[in-house]
């Protein structure tokens, strides 16, 4: 029973530690429970249900740039600027975070010229602030968006 117990202890001083340097990373505890809700959810999204994932962030990020009447077509081409990039972003982000997929091959779905270009765009995500404007809408509609998508994810169960 006592190495039952050592063991617990150890087990819940890791995870502690873990939480720790997850949050330094991240720099909150939002941002940390955020990344440990994905990481659960998208454990339960099976290869199967990629694709018809991947359309429904697509959509939702069309839905939420509608004024600018964005395509599918247009998040999935190269060089596109303005509004459009913005909204491919937010698409690579979103995808990034909820499906275990390599930066090379998400590059290659989106038309984007290397697997820096996804790094780069995970980078700015993590740096943004909500006291700068354009950082704050940005979070607000990838928060928006998120909610739906992790709907959607338990509907697929």
């Amino acid at each position: 029973m006592a190495n039952e117990e050592q063991s617990t202890l150890e087990d819940i001083a890791e995870i502690l530690t873990l939480f720790s340097k997850g949050q330094k990373v991240l720099g909150s505890k939002e941002k940390f429970k955020d990344a440990v809700s994905r990481l659960i959810v998208s454990s339960e999204v099976t290869v199967k249900n990629y694709e018809s994932l991947i359309n429904y962030i697509l959509d939702c990020v069309i839905h939420e740039w509608r004024k600018h009447k964005i395509k599918k077509e247009d998040l999935l081409k190269p060089n596109k600027r303005g509004e459009v990039m913005i909204a491919k972003k937010m698409a690579i982000l979103l995808v990034k975070q909820q499906i275990e997929i390599g930066n090379e091959e998400l590059s290659r779905y989106f038309g984007t010229s290397t697997r820096q270009t996804i790094h780069k765009i995970m980078q700015e995500y993590s740096c943004m602030n909500k006291k700068y404007n354009e950082h704050a809408t940005f979070i607000e509609r990838y928060e928006r968006i998120q909610v739906k998508v992790l709907t959607f994810i338990k509907s697929l169960k």
